[in-house]
């Protein structure tokens, strides 16, 4: 009975060794079945090829699409199965870039020449060089320099370009540009079939009216996603890349709209852009339903929002298993590698690019002008400033002196007016500001305060249009509450600054703690309310008065098709610095914050060089506190 007993113990043993063996070898099979796939994903390069700032004239060593290919370089050689991708605005927006296109402002002999037929860009060799997979259409491929400049871009890379929601304006159920890709890959040797679709703003169009309209147009992106996911399933793709320029925005499905994409059925990772927001990271994204901000997951999809200007590299890590030839995603998540003094630019598009650098750099110290003024943005959405009102009244001389509308008869009796916005409000980071010292101006210095291609344009507004108009652009501040106690963020971080349009030649106050919409008020014209049916002349942009960002101009109320030679925003800076020997632009007050009760504090963000300039230029309701960990300058505003 005893020897029973034993030879029961030992069999009951082998027995747990055996089962225990079985779970092991099955966990070793299955583990022989799964395979990672790593996407590396960049986007918003905006021509800066190297780790250099043209508007500040100073390198910048966490910037620069040389350094993102060094960061890909080590990812290639530590990872066997890499796709590499980017979510598009690579063509437009660094100075060396505006060189290429003949588009600078000026007429100074320009030391890099313009490109010619059958030229394309140096970031096209670039990205060639490191390898691109795909690249996503953004807007600025398309709304500056228009579709033949893209074409040429195009033509040059050795990766195909995609969006699937931009359609022909004549054929409208005709794709204008190729929507998705099939990409035949191979992941540890076994063939996998990668789709990778593309999307933008439909926006765009409107952005760009002056290139695109007739030619395409377009449609909604969660429409066509929910159209193409399926049919790319259907054509064979194993797996569904979304790389699209759109951002993270709860509250947006048309500009911004990663957040809906990722609720839809069959996209298994995206890599978005446009925001130039990080994702994940941002502290835009903390406590937002639906998304994890540190295993990089919306709504459980992987994503990145790889900054700027080549700022970041976002790293997508998928484990995938594969079983009887079907491919599926196991688990993912997502970081971003930061650039940063550490990495080095790789040698090989530093010699690339060197020549145009330079050249670059040579051209932006020209001197055209002076200013007796510091010019900064550091608080442009919360009081009047200096830098503004130069934007401002640069505008109305130009519409004065050079188109001389103020002496057509019909338009004489009109008020002339000019609105603006801070362009460098801190997007890229805490120093991303405007700051120019009294003293010698350059061309450096007129792109830093205005660093978008817009064309200039008159509109003819009602004193009703111009009011909707202020009330759309107060969407720049939180709705604060007189009886809170604890603090308060003045400043809504999802309203974009370069939207916060205010305007010279109009006084008025804004409301906080009123709902949007009803924020506007004691708006007056020469000491007098503002009628609906009054009628003023605005000096603006072609992205204003196409109707970007407003629903109160839609490019009916433009007095100009365009501007004489399409002449940019930029180029009336220029030639108002010319005309004038030395520029002294002074803040006006014209605009305020209504005062109010509160009980608490309300605090905003800025640059933390800020505090100094408080100190002398008679910011009296402003105090800075401190300087938080991510190098914000944290400031109070008084009532």
């Amino acid at each position: 009975m005893k020897k029973f007993k034993k030879l029961t113990v030992i069999s009951l043993a082998l027995t747990f060794m055996l089962i225990f063996t079985g779970i092991l070898t099955g966990t070793i099979t299955a583990e022989e079945d799964l395979h990672e796939l790593t996407i590396l994903g960049t986007t918003d390069f905006h021509q800066y090829v190297m780790p250099y700032n043209y508007m500040a004239d100073e390198v910048d060593e966490n910037i620069g699409v040389s350094k993102v290919s060094t960061l890909i370089n080590d990812k290639r050689e530590n990872y066997d199965n890499i796709l590499l991708l980017d979510a598009g605005d690579v063509i437009q927006g660094s100075l060396l870039g505006s060189l290429e296109a003949g588009q600078l402002p000026g007429d100074l002999e320009q030391p890099v020449p313009p490109l010619q037929e059958g030229e394309y860009p140096v970031i096209i060799d670039a990205m060639n060089h490191m390898g691109y997979d795909a690249a996503a259409i953004g807007n600025h491929e398309l709304q500056d320099y228009g579709i033949d400049y893209f074409r040429q871009a195009e033509v040059g890379s050795n990766f195909p370009w995609l969006n699937a929601n931009l359609y022909d304006a004549e054929f409208t159920d005709i794709n204008y540009f190729e929507p998705y890709a099939i990409l035949e890959r191979e992941i540890d040797g076994e063939p996998i079939s990668i789709g990778v679709v593309s999307f933008v703003s439909p926006e765009v169009v409107q952005w760009g009216s002056a290139h695109l309209e007739g030619e395409v147009v377009g449609k909604d992106i969660i429409e066509e996603a929910e159209s193409f996911i399926p049919r790319i399933r259907d054509v064979g793709a194993d797996i569904v890349i979304v790389s699209a320029h759109t951002g993270i925005d709860p509250d947006d499905t048309d500009v911004n709209a990663g957040y809906y994409l990722s609720k839809i059925d069959g996209i298994d990772a995206m890599v978005l852009g446009h925001q130039h927001n990080e994702f994940p990271g941002g502290s835009e994204y903390d406590d937002v339903e639906g998304i994890d901000n540190e295993a990089g997951l919306v709504n459980d999809v992987p994503a990145v929002l790889p900054g700027a200007w080549g700022s970041h590299l976002g790293v997508i890590d998928m484990t995938l298993s594969q079983e009887d030839g079907e491919w599926n995603v196991v688990e993912s998540s997502s970081r971003l590698k930061e650039v940063d003094e550490n990495v080095e630019s790789d040698p090989e598009i530093v010699d690339m690019v060197e020549e145009k650098h330079e050249a670059t750099i040579e051209y932006v110290n020209t001197p055209i002008g002076e200013t007796d003024t510091e010019l900064t943005t550091y608080f442009s959405r919360v009081q009047d400033t200096a830098t503004i009102k130069l934007v401002q009244e640069a505008q109305k001389w130009y519409v004065e002196e050079r188109l001389e509308l103020t002496e057509q008869e019909e338009y004489q009796d009109m008020p002339l007016i000019s609105t603006a916005a801070p362009l460098r409000f801190g997007r890229q980071g805490p120093t991303d500001y405007t700051s120019i010292e009294p003293g010698s101006l350059n061309i450096t210095d007129a792109t830093d305060i205005y660093i978008y291609d817009n064309i200039f344009q008159v509109v003819k507004v009602t004193g009703e249009e111009l009011r909707e108009f202020l009330e759309e652009s107060a969407d720049n501040f939180n709705q604060i509450d007189p009886d809170e106690e604890a603090d308060q963020q003045l400043i809504n971080e999802y309203f974009e600054g370069f939207y916060y349009e205010s305007i010279m030649g109009v006084e008025y106050e804004i409301d906080v703690t009123q709902e949007l919409g009803e924020r506007i008020v004691d708006l007056t014209y020469d000491g007098e309310p503002v009628e609906d049916d009054m009628e003023f002349l605005m000096a603006t942009n072609n992205h204003r008065a196409s109707g970007t960002a407003t629903d109160v101009l839609d490019g009916s109320q433009s007095l100009l098709e365009a501007a004489p030679g399409d002449v940019k925003n930029q180029d009336v800076l220029v030639e108002y610095f010319a005309e004038n020997d030395v520029v002294s632009p002074e803040r006006e007050n014209n605009w305020r914050i209504k005062p109010v009760d509160i009980e608490g504090d309300i605090i905003f963000h800025s640059d933390p060089s800020g505090v100094d300039y408080l100190e002398t230029k008679g910011f009296e309701q402003i105090e800075y506190i401190e300087t938080d960990e991510d190098g914000w300058g944290v400031y109070r505003m008084a009532f």
